[in-house]
């Protein structure tokens, strides 16, 4: 047996949402649920996208969580669309998940590895960027009978 590092948090870019319109697109891989995190317990939402993993911070009981929740393995885009009053002093953001219909969803056993490395860690993005280099999409097939059968099935469970 090999073992295969899968997707990790601890480096990567940090998605910025600062101004109605910033988005971040990708192929979301799954969350990482941190009980430490920065400012306590946090989501961490990982996509696949042009400049390596990016991760999308969340507190648990966050809008964002709902919008990702079933997710894994399609590709989209998040965008910050709105705030509205809170009694907590910030605005609430309101966000908004679109997904590429012109490709299927991408089963977990085929999601992307990734190992961290020291670069991505200090790298600090914004949101928005041009990206410097492209990443695969997923091609469109037609779904056989069985997969989409065992995706509903583990869709169920979760």
């Amino acid at each position: 047996m090999a073992w295969v590092d899968k997707v990790t948090a601890s480096g990567g870019n940090t998605a910025k949402f600062d101004k109605v319109g910033d988005s971040v697109e990708g192929l979301y891989i799954g969350v990482q649920y941190d009980a430490n995190g920065k400012f306590g317990p946090t989501n961490k939402h990982l996509l696949k996208t042009p400049k390596g993993v990016t991760v999308v911070y969340a507190k648990p009981n966050s809008q964002l969580n709902d919008l990702f929740d079933g997710e894994t393995g399609n590709e989209i885009r998040i965008t910050f669309v709105d705030t509205k009053p809170s009694n907590k002093g910030n605005p609430q953001k309101l966000y908004k998940l679109s997904i590429n219909d012109e490709v299927d969803r991408t089963p977990a056993d085929e999601l992307p590895t990734f190992e961290a490395n020291a670069e991505d860690e200090e790298d600090d993005n914004q949101v928005g960027e041009e990206p410097t280099q492209s990443y695969d999409r997923p091609t469109r097939k037609t779904p056989d009978k069985a997969n989409v059968e065992a995706l509903l099935a583990r869709n169920k469970r979760n």
